[in-house]
């Protein structure tokens, strides 16, 4: 059973998009059992998160405290006045230190809640002081007491958020690397694109609830009813995609959705949506460690359903897809599970997780970004200030470059 611990301004907005996605897909027949992320709380006679909410401000847990849509209680709640003003040292060094004993208290006095198989699972920004830096210092005491903890993180807009969101997300995303037990990344851009794609006819940019809503979506449907866990130390990256993309219901049979999985893992694609689908396996170049698969709805609609075979069909050539062995630069997948799943929650659809390093790129960006300024020194001083040394920021950049070079040579 899972604790859901939201660190700073993103943690505090999405995990509460996420959970309400969790109540939603856990009503469609046949209901799953809600207690992996809610428990009954006798006083207040609700059902309410096993959460912690976790910010150096207040703005944004008093939103969460005082919205009715998910109960939280003031008592899961700890937050400061000043926040780590965009520095993974300052949360990290200091918050840590003069908060880090008042966090972990009220984190044990969550899990006292969880009877069995307790767990964590993490929402965090790897762009921000409090989601980067004291996130990072709460998995760090998390996994000395040998908790299993999943990490999802969001990475910044590559066009750039903040101007020290290399060092952030690098320091960030290095000690989830070392602590974590596996590791959820989304970016930011690809929430926009995702949400662009899938409502063509709305020019506007998508807002941060609209895209957390995509996130939180996406999410949602690969966690409702699955752990995905396979105990890998060097492949701890995991990638959620759904389809539909978006929280809506579909006319689509299920044959439809398998042919829309199976693309989706040759094309790596973010989105159902606008899909490439010339590309075939000769010329795909997507690799990944393993998968997990599941189809929500019927396998046949009704008895006279003249798709049936060839849904049978698909999900064969998807299964087949898991024993190719092909030449490095071509498709690769070592293995792959695949559920049929007997609940719809939104009709017929699909999640789809992937040990592989599709953020790949976005990774190199920030590291690339990251050697270059600590070449020039240049923001060095704000977290030299803080504590944080030179050799650190430099053995951070030696684990994310590892970690890529490990997905390199699946």
């Amino acid at each position: 059973m899972p604790v859901t611990l939201q660190f700073g301004q993103y943690g505090n907005q999405l995990a509460p998009s996420f959970l309400q996605h969790i109540l939603q897909y856990s009503q469609a027949p046949p209901a799953s059992d809600l207690t992996a992320y809610f428990r009954f709380q006798e006083s207040v006679r609700k059902l309410i998160p096993r959460s912690v909410l976790i910010d150096m401000e207040p703005k944004v847990i008093e939103k969460c405290l005082v919205s009715k849509k998910l109960n939280y209680q003031h008592s899961q709640a700890i937050w400061r006045q000043s926040g780590a003003g965009n520095n993974w040292a300052h949360g990290y060094k200091n918050f840590g230190q003069s908060a880090g004993s008042d966090i972990l208290d009220t984190i044990r006095k969550e899990s006292e809640h969880v009877d069995r198989n307790l767990e964590y699972l993490t929402f965090s920004s790897l762009a921000g002081g409090t989601g980067s830096g004291l996130s990072s210092y709460v998995i760090q005491e998390l996994d000395e007491q040998k908790m299993k903890i999943t990490s999802q993180c969001i990475l910044p807009f590559m066009q750039g958020e903040i101007n020290v969101q290399c060092y952030n997300s690098i320091l960030s995303f290095a000690k989830m690397l070392e602590h974590s037990s596996q590791i959820i990344p989304l970016a930011n851009d690809d929430a926009r694109i995702i949400y662009m794609k899938s409502n063509p006819t709305q020019s506007k940019t998508p807002n941060f609830e609209q895209m957390n809503s995509v996130i939180g979506h996406n999410l949602a449907l690969n966690m409702f009813s699955q752990e995905l866990d396979f105990n890998c130390n060097l492949f701890k990256i995991w990638n959620c995609r759904a389809t539909p993309s978006v929280s809506k219901t579909e006319s689509r049979k299920l044959f439809g959705i398998v042919n829309t999985v199976k693309q989706l893992l040759l094309t790596g694609s973010i989105v159902d949506s606008q899909m490439d689908y010339q590309i075939s396996l000769k010329n795909t170049t997507q690799k990944y460690c393993t998968g997990q698969i599941q189809l929500f709805g019927s396998l046949i609609q009704n008895p006279k359903d003249i798709h049936g075979s060839e849904l049978q069909k698909l999900q064969q050539e998807l299964k087949d897809l898991k024993t190719v062995t092909v030449q490095p630069q071509l498709f690769k997948m070592q293995s792959c599970t695949i559920k049929q799943m007997k609940q719809q929650p939104l009709e017929n659809c699909s999640s789809i997780a992937l040990n592989g390093m599709l953020l790949k790129k976005e990774f190199e960006t920030l590291k690339n970004d990251l050697v270059q300024k600590l070449a020039r020194r240049q923001f060095l001083h704000f977290y030299e200030d803080r504590g944080v040394e030179r050799d650190e920021i430099v053995d951070a950049i030696v684990v994310v470059e590892q970690m890529i070079k490990n997905y390199d040579e699946i």
